[in-house]
């Protein structure tokens, strides 16, 4: 027996999305702004990193897009298969939230390269689960993948340029 989704439980999930999306965002946000203004402004910037302005930019067009595709699916699906579209939705998220963390907050590009090589194959995956729930999200998700695959380059020329952490000095 296939359990349709009601009205309600999509107004549920829509909120969910809405929270868990803004919560990720703004904290993201934060890590950005105080590895920008900490260290970030103060050292060697290989050529391939964007301006210090579009970082959170770039993350907030990610996040959008993101739960706009997510959104898409729960809208879009008869039945309610809920964790095989949530499990890459929050995983991506997470992955963000570790990655903004660890690179612009404690400054270990390091483990930010050991985060953001899952995070790139998981995006791919991403967009190949969200094919199952709508072709037009899985689209929306390449954006998502090519921003994770540069976001990888930029992290593999800071740790070539610095080592594993960032070290400033005045």
């Amino acid at each position: 027996m296939v359990k349709k989704t009601t009205d309600n439980v999509k107004l549920i999930i829509l909120a969910y999305v809405f929270v868990i999306t803004a919560i990720t965002t703004y904290y993201s946000k934060i890590f950005i702004v105080n590895g920008i203004s900490d260290w970030y402004h103060f050292v060697y910037q290989p050529m391939i990193t964007p301006p210090e302005s579009l970082y959170p930019i770039l993350w907030m067009i990610y996040n959008i897009l993101l739960g706009a595709s997510f959104i898409i699916i729960v809208l879009n699906v008869d039945s309610l298969e809920f964790p095989k579209f949530n499990y890459p939705y929050i995983t991506n998220l997470i992955l963000e939230f570790l990655w903004c963390y660890a690179v612009f907050w404690c400054r270990q590009v390091g483990w930010g390269l050991v985060i953001i090589v899952p995070y790139v194959i998981l995006s791919f995956k991403t967009i190949l689960v969200f094919k199952d729930g709508s072709p037009t999200a899985a689209k929306i998700n390449y954006y998502n993948f090519a921003f994770i695959l540069y976001m990888a380059f930029v992290n593999m020329a800071l740790v070539n340029e610095h080592g594993l952490k960032v070290e400033v000095y005045f």
